[in-house]
């Protein structure tokens, strides 16, 4: 499989995992492939960095079931530790 395909599978399977603890290291682990060298392919084929791909997608989930739903703002970083909320609330 080429770089795009590989990439192509991980983002499937990141989408269905944003609402779970995502470390760079369970992502490798996933990929099967080092730290440095998944983070190169992923960088090559979809122009960002793992992590920034990743919170800007919880993001953006939450910013649509913001809109969505009734719950309160506080109801979305609750997973998250409280030092977190700030930075949520900032970056929402």
């Amino acid at each position: 499989m080429d770089q795009a395909g590989i990439i192509r599978d991980l983002l499937i399977w990141l989408e269905g995992h944003l609402d779970q603890p995502l470390s760079l290291d369970n992502v490798a682990a996933k990929a099967g492939y080092s730290k440095w060298h998944l983070q190169r392919m992923f960088k090559d084929v979809t122009g960002h960095a793992i992590g920034a791909y990743i919170r800007a997608r919880r993001l953006s989930k939450s910013a649509v079931a913001l809109r969505l739903t009734a719950r309160p703002i506080s109801g979305y970083c609750s997973p998250v530790p409280l030092r977190f909320s700030a930075n949520f609330y900032t970056r929402l």
